[in-house]
């Protein structure tokens, strides 16, 4: 079931999880922005700001049984790495997944511990509202899939 829901309408501070406990901190002081659905946040590379939240204080958000996580993305730039989401465990990622930095507008699942990326091509611009859902079955030994769902450059 669900473990997790993050609207995002915070204006700064803590973002909350609406349905369980896996509160978000911010790093570097994101701001937030006008979203596909209410608010969003705005996060900046060049400011390196992040949200996150402590190994030990989550529950349920690790790859040690399966998952999915689903979002509403806007990139601002398609030359530029930026992280969707991802599970690092002291500098180490569990998962990740980005945009591809290289102008092709690709998507890029990362799974430890091979890292051999998953790729799905064309899914980005700059400026396009896309829905991005990512699962992973850990009864498959690490198989994991995604989907982009690009909408539009409107609101």
């Amino acid at each position: 079931g669900l473990v997790s829901w993050w609207s995002l309408d915070e204006a700064s501070g803590d973002r909350s999880d609406s349905h369980g406990s896996n509160h978000l901190s911010p790093v570097a002081a994101p701001g937030n922005a006008t979203g596909k659905v209410g608010s969003g946040v705005d996060l900046e590379s060049s400011s390196n700001q992040y949200l996150t939240i402590a190994a030990a204080a989550q529950t349920g958000l690790g790859s040690a049984g399966s998952f999915s996580f689903g979002a509403w993305y806007k990139i601002e730039s398609a030359t530029v790495t930026q992280f969707i989401c991802s599970k690092r465990t002291t500098g180490a990622a569990e998962w990740t997944m980005t945009n591809a930095s290289d102008g092709s507008n690709s998507c890029y699942m990362y799974m430890a511990p091979s890292f051999v990326p998953l790729v799905v091509s064309g899914v980005f611009a700059a400026a396009t509202w896309v829905f991005v859902v990512v699962g992973y079955n850990s009864a498959t030994g690490r198989a994991c899939a995604s989907r982009l769902i690009r909408v539009s450059t409107a609101m």
